[in-house]
């Protein structure tokens, strides 16, 4: 799990995700949250962009196919919550780069 505490400076993430992968996780909740302004569409997909590019090529495929998996199990989550307006789009969008990037890597 990964996360941002609404209104607040608060970032989290599980300890079951690698060591190895867990600043560039946490550089995209703080792009998405701290970064980008609060205005900006399609902040989670333009987050998992920029994120994609700090990646090792020695990790990149393994941590490509981690965040893609993540991020269908995050998509499944918040279909049986309420979500924010647009959220589940910028999930299923970021998905799908991330699945073309598996392909890829293919």
């Amino acid at each position: 799990m990964v996360g941002h505490a609404i209104g607040t400076d608060i970032f989290y993430l599980s300890e079951n995700i690698k060591v190895e992968y867990r600043n560039f996780v946490m550089y995209h909740e703080y792009f998405e949250f701290k970064i980008l302004p609060s205005t900006s569409q399609r902040k989670c997909p333009t987050a998992i962009k920029t994120e994609l590019e700090l990646i090792p090529a020695k990790i990149l495929a393994d941590y490509i196919s981690f965040r893609h998996s993540q991020f269908k199990n995050l998509h499944e989550f918040h279909k049986e919550i309420e979500s924010p307006v647009g959220f589940l789009d910028e999930l299923q969008e970021s998905i799908n780069i991330l699945y073309k990037e598996v392909k890829s890597c293919d």
